[in-house]
């Protein structure tokens, strides 16, 4: 209904609390390509999934590291580790894979 009116919308997303209504606004904005405001809202949801996600895509492994360090999110660390694992920096894939508590 108000995706017709994107700017009520809008709207109603910012004046809104509801963290499950930002995370599903971040989402949408990330499908629209709108990655700068869609790390906001993950942001504000306390999504430290999506954000470290979303850092990791953007190639900003320096700021998902940030996150999941300070945060100690157990899949956003999990997550970080699988990247750094790929780019066979063993080292800080084993940091974060023991911070998530997974080891395998």
């Amino acid at each position: 209904m108000l995706f017709e009116d994107q700017r009520a919308l809008e709207t109603y997303v910012q004046k809104s609390k509801d963290s499950e209504i930002h995370r599903w606004w971040a989402q949408y904005l990330e499908s629209i390509d709108e990655m700068e405001t869609a790390l906001h809202y993950y942001k504000t949801a306390e999504d430290y999934l999506s954000l470290v996600r979303l850092y990791c895509y953007c190639n900003n492994l320096e700021k998902a590291a940030e996150i999941a360090n300070e945060t100690g999110n157990r899949a956003a660390c999990f997550h970080l580790g699988r990247q750094f694992e790929n780019q066979d920096n063993i080292k800080e894939a084993i940091h974060f894979f023991y911070t998530s508590k997974s080891f395998y």
